[in-house]
């Protein structure tokens, strides 16, 4: 919201120091001519974001975005790369995420495509091994899966946006 403010004029007792002036409550115009030119690019702008916006963004959307995380630990396992059988490579690695009570708390982390790749390249010049510290970019992801017992278990895994170093 844009608010108009009074202009500054120079105190005389101040020394010609100028005074901040005080703020202009804004008010309602009923006939847009008489609408102030900044008032107006404020309300166009207000229009225009909410055009932009989806009108109803689905309940998946939100909860993906409050999904992403960022988790520091330390390597559990050198990572791993494997080929799928449609050709995609998937690299796989557990982290250990120190909490601040004292605690371990244990994430598999998988990487896809390119990602997947990069990360097998790190490996493999010996910049990310079991024990070294990263930051971790990713998308929480839950499946259900089918024990060896019969029952229906949920894994939570972390898709990887990015692997730093620390």
């Amino acid at each position: 919201m844009i608010q108009r403010v009074a202009t500054a004029e120079p105190d005389p007792a101040s020394n010609g120091h100028v005074q901040p002036a005080p703020k202009v409550q804004e008010t309602e115009t009923s006939n847009p001519q008489d609408e102030h030119s900044l008032d107006r690019a404020a309300r166009i702008r207000e229009q225009d974001q909410a055009d932009k916006e989806p009108a109803a963004k689905t309940e998946e959307a939100k909860e993906a975005d409050a999904q992403r995380v960022k988790l520091v630990g330390r390597l559990g396992r050198t990572p791993t790369v494997r080929m799928t059988s449609s050709g995609k490579l998937v690299g796989k690695f557990p982290l250990a995420v120190h909490l601040e009570n004292g605690e371990t708390e244990w994430h598999d982390i998988l990487s896809f495509g390119d990602r997947a790749a990069t990360l097998q390249k790190r490996a493999e010049a010996d910049e990310l091994v079991k024990g070294r510290e990263v930051e971790v970019v990713g998308y929480v992801h839950e499946r259900e899966y089918k024990a060896r017992s019969g029952e229906t278990k949920v894994a939570r895994e972390i898709n990887s946006v990015a692997v730093k170093r620390r």
